[in-house]
């Protein structure tokens, strides 16, 4: 998964299947989303393509690499 902090309260994740190295999936926010946090807003579009990862597309998650962010690693406990 790639994660780009856009300019103007905007960012992107994508996430990639590391082997063929397709993009499988897309989320975009825009901080007026999300309340006007941009803080959160890579908790939220990580959390939003976790779900559409696990419950409706045919892949499965193996492993997940991030930095040491504490509240992209407590998001993520929930899905363990």
């Amino acid at each position: 998964m790639y994660y780009f902090k856009g300019s103007a309260g905007k960012s992107t994740a994508v996430f990639m299947d590391t082997h063929s190295r397709n993009i499988i999936h897309l989320e975009t926010s825009d901080s007026r989303m999300d309340g006007r946090q941009s803080k959160k807003m890579d908790s939220v579009l990580i959390e939003r393509g976790l779900n559409h990862i696990l419950n409706v597309s045919p892949y499965v998650v193996a492993e997940i690499i991030t930095d040491d962010n504490k509240n992209l690693i407590s998001m993520m406990r929930k899905f363990i």
